[in-house]
């Protein structure tokens, strides 16, 4: 008969991993819990229905009234020395209104820094956690318009992009639309997805630093994987002519794209078929795209500029002008006419949706504002909740 100490010994160790195995499991199948916390609902707490303000306060993330009433505090940093802003450059906001994009950053260690990419659902406090990296990367991330799904990727700072991918909400899948690091492609530089998510347009070079002279324009079939070579790159030293900024046109049947030359001012557009048939760009296709409604601007107001946003939506261009160490928020219609400031000084951070409101940080003293288009308030978030807001979003 074997030893019953023994027995019970074998069964207990058994019993321990199996328990271990099963936190380990559940701990990598639900890792939102690693940096961020949903927060317990509290009897009484305000439901905001209506327009909103998400805003970020000393590392929790709050729901407000655009009439100042804080209502639900609805996730929170597991540590306050920990970053969390909501991005929201392009589009931040899921087309339900219910998804937003977080970036969590974990500078507490010295020897290496990690940003952790959340989605959280602000109506059913659902917590995604999508992504990670480390060192001196960053995500960039939309919302795919009238979906609800996000586009995001990781780049360092005039790097090539590690990889470009598209989180599904409403089936909570993840698709990896390129890994050249993995997949021992071409480097990509800069990219645009098809409204229709059939092709990724993206230009892939040689690796390095942006820009690259070798880097050529591909077109991904994301359905059946297969990549096409539809402009080479032009060759030549770092700093000369170099391909740029894809965008899908005429009813993703064409690509339009920038030839650049030693400065940013110096381009030239082409667009291209999707069996790599080249033509010169026409001037209404130029005119519609972001990069020539600068040179446009620039034009006409004889300043130096750049664009921050073009809202459809409200038929109108977000502009910064720039003199000398001093910047200015402008505004003018799609048409680059009535063009006239703001009255607000540069912003480092802005976050937009398909609204003619949008929030952005005051870059000399580093608050947040809530900037109305149509009635022209701006609204000091500080001073309407009454607390020391990090970040902030409008959702309508």
């Amino acid at each position: 008969m074997k030893n019953p100490l023994k027995i019970v010994l074998v069964v207990l160790i058994a019993t321990v991993l199996t328990i271990a195995g099963i936190y380990v499991f559940l701990k990598s199948r639900n890792p939102a819990s690693d940096y961020l916390r949903v927060e317990k609902l509290i009897n009484g707490s305000a439901h905001i229905n209506g327009p909103k303000i998400i805003f970020v306060s000393n590392g929790a993330i709050y729901v407000g009234s655009i009439d100042g009433k804080v209502g639900i505090n609805i996730a929170r940093a597991i540590d306050k020395n920990y970053t969390v802003s909501i991005y929201g450059y392009i589009c931040g906001v899921s087309s339900d209104k219910q998804w937003v994009a977080l970036v969590v950053e974990d500078n507490l260690d010295e020897r290496v820094s990690k940003s952790m990419l959340y989605a959280l659902n602000i109506e059913s406090r659902e917590l995604i956690k999508i992504g990670e990296t480390e060192w001196e990367t960053g995500f960039e991330t939309y919302f795919i318009s009238n979906s609800n799904r996000l586009v995001y990727s990781v780049r360092g700072v005039n790097a090539p992009l590690a990889y470009i991918a598209v989180f599904d909400f409403d089936t909570k899948t993840n698709t990896y639309l390129l890994k050249p690091e993995t997949d021992d492609k071409d480097w990509a530089f800069d990219f645009d997805l098809s409204p229709d998510e059939k092709y990724l347009a993206y230009i892939g070079g040689r690796g390095g630093i942006f820009p690259d002279c070798e880097a050529s324009l591909w077109l991904k079939n994301l359905k059946t994987g297969e990549e096409t070579l539809l402009v080479k790159g032009l060759g030549g030293e770092t700093g000369e002519k170099y391909l740029g900024e894809p965008q899908f046109i005429n009813d993703e049947k064409e690509i339009l794209y920038s030839v650049f030359g030693n400065t940013l001012n110096d381009a030239s557009y082409f667009v291209t078929d999707l069996k790599g048939n080249v033509r010169p760009g026409t001037r209404k296709e130029i005119e519609a795209e972001n990069s020539t409604l600068v040179d446009k601007l620039k034009s006409i107001l004889k300043k130096d500029l750049y664009i921050n946003a073009v809202l459809k939506n409200c038929n109108k261009i977000i502009f910064t002008v720039s003199n000398g160490l001093k910047e200015e928020l402008w505004e003018a219609d799609l048409d680059c006419s009535n063009a006239r400031s703001l009255n607000f000084g540069g912003s480092n951070f802005m976050n937009f949706t398909d609204s003619c409101k949008f929030t952005c940080q005051a870059s000399d003293i580093f608050k947040w504002y809530l900037l109305d288009l149509e009635t022209q308030k701006q609204i000091d978030l500080d001073e309407l909740y009454k607390m020391d807001i990090k970040s902030a979003i409008y959702v309508e």
